[in-house]
């Protein structure tokens, strides 16, 4: 098996590990340990940062 290959697949199975790990503690931990509060204030945190960040980085 080629290195490219080789890498290629690791990088794969990182990124599918960290979706998985990304889902459960969004479907479970968040709802679990925060409140209904908390929770949409982190969710619009996020939201808002991620609508925020392309147009910050262009300076």
């Amino acid at each position: 098996m080629g290195i490219v290959l080789k890498h290629s697949f690791k990088n794969t199975l990182a990124t599918y590990i960290g979706f998985v790990i990304g889902a459960l503690n969004t479907l479970y931990m968040y709802v679990h340990f925060l409140g209904d509060t908390y929770y949409g204030l982190v969710s619009y945190v996020l939201s808002v940062a991620n609508i925020m960040m392309p147009l910050m980085a262009f300076g």
